[in-house]
């Protein structure tokens, strides 16, 4: 209408929260929701880009928003703004990510020129295993891939973001041929080639998804892609502390001493952690490559010695979730392990340089008498109690620890493609296996060979 009018829409945002439009002289008048007085106006012009916003009201509205946007291309994001994010403030990587642009890759590969090892995707636990590893054994092999039925025991089933990722970063460090390389896609093909002399590679979900998932599929391909004395060093971006994945800390304090048993190494450096919805977390991994990976006999699990517990905050969340955190999770390993055990506490709060968004959470890992490594931990949840994160996360922990293995629920599948990779007859103790186990053994089984190498003892 060309007539002035008024409509008043309700939005969250740090400090707004009703805005008055008024298009005769388009000025927003914004009234800020910390306790001033009604009087007390500010105004502002309609430069959307300078602030993170996102319609809450469940009424409709016929207002455009006025929209200035700029493509990065280093990280492929859509960002408002000249790099100004959340609460204005700038810098490198920061800017509100709209609709992310995802790489993607299908080129056309004809059937009757490769010799594909077939899988199907559905077998096991149907998600993102089989993905990682056929993928990963694929470029070691030099093996053409065939994946159908991606995914399809998941509610969404086919590509996701995290998993194209991962995928496309492989097909890059071997100048291989990918089909089917999009999101949602449940079939794809991949032919590796010949080993690029690039040694930095970036990899960016352009969401939440999980960096230790990409590190999953990337690790064991970084390993053997130079002579060694070189390094590879790969950017990943996306969650750190993501649900339905291992957080970046359970790869460092958990994964990361274990792995040295088979003669791998790797450094790890977190320059900005990322939560659930945004994601935008920065990790570096630099790795070493090396010849050969070394066969283990890991089946003393002895006396736990050290429980380790590292509550965190960030955002919105003050250290004081972290600490309640902490202190229910002490009372129950207390509880249940006696006063006298000893436990080491840390409670952190991450501020807007060292993580974007909000989020909390609890890691834990003990230490036993032979060096094994067990892990635990949960994610924060919107509506949960600090002290019911605690007890989850204490649990999960005491649930590995009288498993009675020497690994927990979460490294069991990790540690199985090294297990095949490994020369000579790799034995790990570990508690019942878990559908992600027997879905990693199934693949080092078909696209290794390798079944009469690996031996799993489990307590029934």
């Amino acid at each position: 209408s060309p007539e002035p009018f008024k409509k008043f829409v309700s939005f969250t945002c740090n400090t707004i929260n009703i805005c008055e439009f008024h298009p005769s002289n388009m000025i927003h008048r914004v009234l800020l929701r910390k306790r001033k007085p009604l009087s007390t106006i500010h105004t502002i012009t309609p430069m959307y880009k300078y602030i993170n916003i996102r319609q809450y009201s469940t009424k409709p509205t016929n207002i455009p928003l006025p929209v200035s946007t700029e493509f990065d291309s280093s990280s492929n994001n859509r960002t408002m703004g000249k790099g100004r994010g959340r609460r204005g403030r700038r810098g490198k990587g920061s800017g509100f990510v709209g609709n992310p642009t995802y790489v993607e890759v299908d080129d056309p590969i004809d059937e009757n020129d490769h010799d594909f090892v077939v899988l199907d995707g559905a077998f096991g636990e149907g998600g993102g295993q089989i993905l990682r590893n056929s993928v990963s054994l694929s470029y070691l092999q030099r093996r053409p891939l065939k994946i159908i039925n991606i995914r399809a025991n998941r509610s969404r089933g086919g590509l996701r973001p995290q998993h194209l990722s991962g995928i496309v970063l492989v097909n890059q460090m071997c100048s291989g041929q990918l089909n089917g390389g999009k999101v949602y896609s449940s079939e794809i093909k991949l032919v590796p080639g010949e080993v690029t002399s690039a040694t930095v590679f970036k990899a960016n979900t352009q969401t939440a998804g999980s960096i230790c998932l990409l590190i999953q599929v990337s690790l064991p391909c970084a390993l053997f892609h130079n002579m060694p004395n070189n390094s590879v060093k790969i950017e990943y971006g996306g969650g750190t502390n993501a649900s339905n994945a291992p957080p970046i800390d359970y790869l460092i304090n958990v994964f990361k001493p274990i792995i040295k048993r088979f003669g791998v190494d790797f450094e790890i450096d977190i320059e900005r952690r990322g939560f659930y919805p945004q994601g935008n977390g920065i990790a570096h991994l630099i790795v070493p490559s090396i010849q050969n990976v070394k066969s283990i006999e890991l089946v003393d699990r002895g006396q736990i010695e050290t429980i380790h517990i590292t509550s965190y905050s960030s955002g919105a969340v003050p250290i004081s979730v972290a600490e309640r955190m902490t202190k229910s999770c002490i009372y129950l390993i207390q509880k249940t392990f006696g006063e006298n055990i000893n436990i080491v506490q840390e409670n952190i709060f991450f501020d807007r340089n060292q993580a974007w968004g909000t989020g909390t959470g609890i890691n834990l890992y003990a230490i036993t008498s032979t060096g094994c490594y067990l892990g635990g931990g949960c994610l924060g949840e919107k509506g949960v109690s600090a002290e019911k994160i605690g007890h989850r996360g204490a649990q999960s922990l005491i649930n590995n620890i009288f498993s009675g293995g020497c690994v927990d629920e979460y490294l069991q599948d990790q540690l199985i493609i090294f297990m095949a990779l490994a020369q000579g007859r790799s034995v790990i103790r570990s508690g019942s296996l878990t559908e992600h186990t027997r879905t990693a053994i199934h693949i080092s089984e078909t696209c290794a060979g390798v079944s009469d190498l690996i031996q799993c003892t489990y307590k029934l």
